[in-house]
Formats: structure tokens, C-alpha cells, sequence
């Protein structure tokens, strides 16, 4: 006699598989659009930075954040992958908040050494 497989039970009251299966192809344009948006998004994330830096509008320790940008670069290369979509995916978090995090960094030092 084989174990099941564990079941959940749906707010229907069915029962469903507990991890499902469901695969998501996406065409060849889908994927790229989703990469060009990505790509953009880091981008302009990082313009903005050096912007707001140069205008005088942020601290010099704001370009701390800049250290996230091989991450960035890893995950949009990962996720022309396939075979690597769950590295990319982690290191998309990982910019997300780390950059975050070093911006704050920056403004805290910023208020550290100018006082």
C-alpha cells in the first residue's frame, strides 16, 4: 500500500493535490516583453538614483544602492534561461530589497557625516 499524496481541501469543499502541477508556457513574445519591463524597471531604478544624486535632490550615499547592480544584471540574464528561471527570480528579490535597504543606509549615513 503506497501513502497518498497529502490533499487540501478547497473553499468548495473539494479536495485538491497540495502542490499542483500547473506549467506556464509562455511564447516567445510574452517572455521578452516580460524581460524588456524588468530590464526597464532596473533600469530606470538606477538613472533615478544617479539623477536625484546629481541634482542634488539625495545624498552621495545614496549611490551605495548602485552595489546591486550585478545581481540585477545576473537575474535578467538568468531569465533568458529557462533552466535558470528560479536563480533569476531570487536574485530579482534580492535587488528589490536590498536596494531598498541601501538606500535607507545611504540616507542614515548621509545624516551621520553631515552633521
Amino acid at each position: 500500500m503506497t501513502p497518498s499524496k497529502p490533499r487540501l481541501i478547497n473553499p468548495a469543499g473539494e479536495t485538491a493535490p497540495q502542490y499542483p502541477a500547473a506549467k506556464v508556457r509562455l511564447t516567445y513574445n510574452e517572455k521578452f516583453s516580460i524581460l524588456r519591463s524588468s530590464k526597464s524597471a532596473f533600469l530606470s531604478t538606477y538613472l533615478w538614483i544617479v539623477a536625484g544624486v546629481l541634482a542634488g535632490q539625495m545624498p552621495v550615499f545614496s549611490l551605495i544602492a548602485l552595489l546591486t547592480l550585478p545581481p540585477a544584471i545576473k537575474a535578467v540574464r538568468g531569465a533568458l534561461k529557462h533552466q535558470e528561471l528560479l536563480p533569476a527570480m531570487t536574485n530579482n528579490v534580492l535587488v528589490v530589497l536590498l536596494t531598498q535597504f541601501l538606500l535607507g543606509v545611504g540616507y542614515i549615513l548621509a545624516g551621520v557625516f553631515s552633521g
